[in-house]
């Protein structure tokens, strides 16, 4: 049996209204966050990789991560919440590759999930094969969070600022866990930046 096509869509449409600016930009260890994102999605053996951002912000991502591989996408409707960039990224992935096997949907304000993060997600979805394989940390289930074809039409189905962590505990027999403890930290507010240096 060939090992399945798993993709990537990195999630980078949010509007960061507490930090005042796009997180999307924000250094890290000298790089900006999307650039780290991009880069760890890239670095796993997982193809292709598609970023969902918002308007305006295609352009400096592109200047960001130059001359990479990946689709960028535009979302227009990203006010409407998370749900609107998951349909987006993964509609364009059902029609870039229909027979695709399962997505990794993933964020760009994780910065330090790595390619070997993605990579652990693939593995335990190769050996189990449960529709959903979710990082596990903090005493809870998130993204990066990895979801097989036959979850395609629910998450196409979210609505609002509702993302693909609602379909945990709707599926929660059929959910794998993977540790990953290097998804715990995220950037959600200024107080965040002095932890980034």
């Amino acid at each position: 049996m060939p090992a399945p096509q798993i993709a990537i869509i990195i999630l980078a449409a949010g509007r960061s209204s507490r930090l005042g600016r796009p997180k999307q930009l924000m250094e890290y260890r000298g790089h900006t966050l999307i650039h780290h994102a991009v880069e760890s999605a890239l670095n796993s053996s997982l193809r292709p990789i598609i970023v969902v951002t918002s308007p305006g912000l295609v352009d400096p991502i592109r200047k960001e991560v130059a001359d990479k591989d990946f689709d960028i996408l535009t979302n227009t409707e990203c006010e409407i919440g998370m749900s609107s960039s998951i349909r987006m990224g993964l509609s364009h992935l059902v029609r870039k590759i229909p027979e695709i096997d399962a997505v990794v949907l993933g964020l760009c304000d994780q910065p330090h999930v790595t390619s070997e993060t993605f990579t652990r997600l693939a593995e335990k979805y190769r050996n189990e094969r449960k529709p959903i394989v979710a990082s596990e940390y903090s005493d809870t289930l998130g993204v990066p969070a990895l979801f097989d074809r036959s979850m395609f039409d629910e998450l196409l189905a979210l609505t609002g600022d509702r993302g693909a962590k609602s379909l945990f505990s709707k599926h929660a027999a059929n959910v794998a866990r993977v540790a990953s403890p290097e998804a715990a930290f995220d950037i959600d507010s200024a107080e965040d930046l002095k932890y980034t240096k």
